[in-house]
């Protein structure tokens, strides 16, 4: 990645976490952040779709990143998890921007290879993650790794977004929502 492409990637996740979806989000505000014109953001990624899907894709290897890291310190999912939350509300930015422009903010994507590829980059991080289940297929990798990822997402959002006020409580009882969730979803899922 070149030093322009992270600058307009970096700008879009802050220009994505303060503006929603389609709503004051400025590609000129991009360029005018990286010093570029506009014309110069189009050459690089082509479509504003582009961009923002390039934006995405640098969160969730930050994410996948994390997950590595936490899963090699943790004993079990529940400890796991916590470290995941506690990363994710450490990244109020970056949380923000997937709430209104991550794949799961229900804008379907179309394109069949990005489908596929999205799919088999999140098992091969959920098998990487949750390297404590054992003859799991795939699909509860999924399952288990988007529940996870996604609900850490709404609950930093909540508090980023004024709902509810950030505290130690909050990310024990979050935490804890998630590991009842995760467990159900691992226990129905043995093979």
């Amino acid at each position: 990645m070149t030093e322009l492409e992270e600058c307009l990637i970096l700008s879009t996740i802050k220009e994505g976490a303060e503006n929603p979806s389609n709503k004051r989000f400025s590609t000129k505000e991009i360029a005018r952040c990286c010093r570029i014109s506009e014309y110069t953001l189009f050459s690089v990624f082509k479509t504003k779709e582009r961009l923002v899907g390039a934006a995405n894709d640098y969160i969730m290897n930050e994410i996948i990143e994390a997950s590595k890291k936490a899963a090699a310190a943790s004993a079990s999912v529940e400890e796991y998890v916590r470290k995941m939350l506690f990363f994710g509300f450490n990244k109020p930015m970056e949380m923000t921007f997937l709430a209104n422009y991550g794949f799961w903010n229900g804008k379907t994507e179309k394109d069949p290879e990005r489908i596929s590829k999205d799919y088999e980059k999140a098992v091969i991080a959920a098998k990487e993650a949750f390297h404590f289940l054992k003859d799991y297929d795939e699909v509860v990798f999924f399952l288990v790794w988007s529940y996870i990822t996604r609900n850490i997402n709404y609950f930093v959002e909540t508090v980023y977004d004024g709902i509810v006020r950030d505290s130690i409580e909050y990310r024990d009882f979050c935490a804890s929502l998630l590991n009842a969730g995760a467990s159900i979803l691992v226990e129905g899922g043995k093979k």
